[in-house]
């Protein structure tokens, strides 16, 4: 089982999860109360864990078990997760905005930029490949960079508002 977990806890912190989840959901706001959906379900899980841990605690006297070997292990999943969910968003937006953005300049600008910034090749090279001045190069990469930036940026307001 992953994790370390046994069948039936994992199938219990699973129904606890989706019950809350079901209970909850209907009334979460992002950014409102919890944060992140993503975040806030990790938060939900970790708490379902640690009640488990804690009834098994009391049935058993010893206040150990594979659930707590397994929370001292990953003691931080809802900040993973929380970062885990701000890349892949940050990702989404990025992707958005330079879709957005793409027409606004040359084929010649745009590869320059993709294959320096995203690509993470020297600029200096790509910019002998296209037969561009290094000068020339840094500034349609730094263009390119701002539109993404001023797009990314009204991307977020729009889905604030």
């Amino acid at each position: 089982i992953r994790h370390g977990l046994q069948d039936a806890d994992a199938n219990e912190i699973a129904q606890r999860v989706l019950w809350t989840v079901a209970r909850a959901a209907e009334d979460f706001q992002v950014g409102v109360d919890h944060g992140s959906f993503r975040g806030w379900l990790a938060k939900v899980t970790s708490n379902a864990v640690i009640n488990l841990v804690q009834r098994e605690s009391k049935h058993r006297g010893s206040g150990r078990s594979s659930v707590w070997e397994l929370l001292e292990q990953f003691p931080e999943p809802a900040a993973e997760l929380s970062r885990s969910w701000r890349d892949e968003r940050r990702n989404a937006v990025f992707r958005l905005a330079a879709q957005q953005v793409r027409s606004k300049f040359t084929d010649e600008i745009w590869t320059l930029f993709w294959r320096t910034a995203v690509g993470g090749e020297a600029i200096e090279t790509v910019a002998n490949e296209l037969n561009k001045s290094i000068g020339a190069a840094y500034a349609g990469r730094s263009r390119v960079l701002a539109a993404i930036r001023k797009a990314a940026v009204d991307i977020e307001q729009q889905e604030h508002s």
